[in-house]
C-alpha cells in the first residue's frame, strides 16, 4: 500500500482543517470578548447608578433614571443565558411598577425609622425608599458578574 502521507491531496486536508479549527477558535474567543465586554459596560453604568443613589428625594432619582436604566437593561439582554434574561426581565418589571408610596418622601430618613419601628410591631417588614432603589439597582448590577 503505497503512502499517502505526503501527498499534496493530504497536506491540503490537514492546512484547510486546521485553518477551520483556528477560525473556530477565533470565532468562540470574538464571541465570549464581545459577552463579557457588554456585561463590564452593564456593570460600570449599575455601578455609576449605585454611586448616584441620593439620601433624599429617591423618587426624583427613580423617575430621572428609570429611562436610563431600562435602555441599559435592553442593551445587556442579548448576550444573557435564557435564565439570566429571565431573572432581569424580572428584576425590572419589579422596578419599573415600584409604586410611588413605597418611594414617597415621607419614609425617606427619621420618618423611615419610625415607619420601620411601626411595622415591626405589626410583624411586618418596612423598606426605606433608599432600601428598595439600592437592592434594584444592586440587583442589575450583580446580573453583570454571571459569565
Amino acid at each position: 500500500m503505497p503512502d499517502t502521507s505526503d501527498s499534496p491531496l493530504v497536506r491540503a486536508g490537514f492546512t484547510i482543517l486546521g485553518g477551520a479549527i483556528s477560525g473556530l477558535i477565533g470565532w468562540f474567543a470574538a464571541s465570549r470578548k464581545r459577552v463579557r465586554d457588554a456585561k463590564d459596560t452593564f456593570a460600570v453604568f449599575m455601578s455609576q447608578k449605585l454611586a448616584q443613589i441620593p439620601k433624599r428625594d429617591l423618587a426624583d432619582f427613580y423617575q430621572r433614571t428609570k429611562p436610563s436604566i431600562r435602555d441599559e437593561v435592553a442593551r445587556i439582554r442579548p448576550f444573557l443565558s435564557i435564565r439570566d434574561k429571565d431573572t432581569i426581565d424580572r428584576l425590572w418589571r419589579e422596578y419599573d411598577e415600584i409604586p410611588a408610596l413605597e418611594l414617597d418622601r415621607a419614609h425617606e430618613g427619621a420618618m423611615g425609622e419610625v415607619m420601620r419601628a411601626l411595622n415591626k410591631l405589626a410583624g411586618s417588614e418596612f423598606q426605606s425608599p433608599d432600601e428598595i432603589i439600592r437592592y434594584y439597582v444592586d440587583s442589575f448590577y450583580k446580573m453583570s458578574a454571571n459569565a
